[in-house]
């Protein structure tokens, strides 16, 4: 389709608005390029409109041309739209959305491109933004770049300012699959500055690249250097030829835009939600069903950003980062982070062992008594259990204390009643006489009680045999 006024692209998470304003477009679904100026000076040079994501695309196709160092005709083709007005004010867009890694070329959208277009194989004068790619398929040697197209030559002018400028392009951009991605070029004249940027349609995003000097940036900024001042534009691709070798070029170019509304760079304002402090699903490793809060936004156009961000649906024990990311109507994005920090805070859970009762095995002592396994279980993990269990046991009951620590430190306890007893009674025989009671007994103490549901206590310097009076107050008697 192609025409002018209000219009629409579609990126990963927003769609962008382009200005309504006296403007050129064209998607390409009619299948044709009507309205449009071909360049192609070299022989076999084609033009087709392949399927791209379900829609129409412009595919400009040019053999290597002829290897010379005299006379170089190198692969190039170009397509213009020469029934628009010149302008000297531009903003050009177009999609990059496929091209063959082993050809070395420059593809990109051209402004102020001079009239007529040349018919004897010269370049049409005038300003391009292009993706330079390596030949060896190398992205590191990949550079935006900013050219004066030299009219009546066939070898362009790189116009970044430093020699670096414009290399290392997200670090290593990726090769889009066919149909699936790809790039979009933006092309803009700013009060004596040409301008450039490149967005990864898979996220909406300006790629970095390294300004040549210090530091990475998002446009490509270099002086209008007056040569051409005003033109129309289109789509342009040509391969340097180095080495007395050459290639042809072959780019795929989608949703071309043409106008004077110079692009919205400004950032859209995000405030992510306050940080977050939780602690795990019951009986759970994780946390679910998070609730993060809400954004705020604002924009410089007035319009709606669009805000998304990549929350998982289940937060591990410790600290998750949650990205957020804004969205303005002409696709400038601001980023932001909010952490999520799950406690794990659910003590874990111990049940004892069964209580046990031993005979006394070391003097009135029991010793190398088996208490058996306590079962424990937590939400993450036991990291260690144990107990306060003596060395040795004395006569009576002995509480043991059972303890149990998981990886986050939360602890739990739980008790075990050990009993030591003499194996078997030795009491020889109790007797009357003379009004008294008289006890004897093997190896063991003698222990008083007054009433059966308290305990025991022994009896001082009792030793057998033992006598005491038939008189009130009753008491009870044992040998232990």
């Amino acid at each position: 389709m192609s025409g002018s006024g209000d219009k629409t692209i579609a990126y990963a998470n927003v769609t962008l608005r382009l200005a309504t304003l006296p403007v050129t477009f064209d998607d390409f679904n009619g299948g044709n390029d009507t309205g449009w100026t071909r360049y192609s000076p070299v022989a076999g040079s084609t033009y087709t409109f392949p399927a791209m994501s379900g829609s129409g695309a412009y595919l400009l196709t040019s053999p290597k041309g002829i290897m010379s160092f005299t006379s170089p005709d190198p692969g190039r083709i170009g397509s213009y739209r020469m029934d628009q007005p010149a302008r000297t004010k531009f903003h050009v867009e177009a999609d990059l959305l496929n091209w063959s890694e082993t050809k070395g070329q420059h593809m990109g959208v051209q402004a102020r491109v001079q009239s007529p277009v040349p018919t004897n194989g010269d370049f049409p004068g005038g300003y391009a933004l292009v993706l330079r790619v390596s030949k060896s398929g190398v992205r590191g040697e990949s550079r935006l770049s900013i050219l004066r197209i030299n009219a009546g030559t066939t070898e362009p002018t790189v116009l970044n300012v430093y020699p670096d400028q414009g290399y290392n392009l997200n670090n290593g951009f990726t090769y889009p699959a066919p149909g699936v991605g790809g790039y979009r070029l933006i092309f803009w004249s700013d009060s004596g500055y040409l301008k450039g940027q490149i967005i990864d349609k898979n996220t909406g995003i300006p790629m970095v690249f390294y300004d040549g000097v210090s530091t990475m940036t998002n446009t490509l900024v270099v002086p209008d250097p007056g040569t051409y001042t005003s033109g129309t534009s289109g789509l342009f691709s040509y391969v340097r030829i180095t080495n007395n070798d050459a290639q042809g070029v072959d780019p795929t170019f989608d949703n071309f835009y043409s106008g004077t509304d110079a692009p919205d760079t400004t950032l859209p304002s995000l405030t992510c939600p306050s940080n977050k402090t939780i602690g795990m699903d019951l009986n759970q490793n994780v946390a679910t069903g998070v609730a993060l809060g809400t954004s705020s936004t604002s924009d410089n156009s007035g319009g709606i950003v669009t805000v998304w961000n990549n929350a998982p649906t289940q937060y591990p024990i410790g600290v998750t980062t949650v990205h957020w990311y804004g969205y303005d109507p002409s696709g400038n994005v601001v980023t932001g982070t909010q952490t999520v920090t799950v406690n794990d805070t659910q003590a874990p859970s111990i049940t004892s062992p069964a209580d046990v009762t031993v005979p006394v095995n070391s003097g009135s002592t029991a010793v190398n008594v088996s208490l058996g396994t306590p079962v424990t279980s937590d939400n993450c993990s036991v990291a260690s259990v144990g107990n306060n269990a003596p060395a040795a046991y004395p006569l009576g009951n002995t509480t043991v204390t059972w303890t149990v620590a998981d990886g986050s430190g939360n602890t739990a306890t739980g008790t075990q009643k050990v009993t030591a007893v003499w194996l078997s009674s030795e009491v020889s025989h109790c007797a009357t006489q003379n009004g008294m009671f008289t006890f004897t007994w093997f190896g063991r103490k003698l222990q008083q009680t007054d009433d059966l549901s308290q305990p025991f206590t022994d009896v001082p310097g009792a030793v057998s045999p033992y006598s005491v009076p038939i008189t009130p107050p009753r008491k009870f008697f044992r040998a232990w």
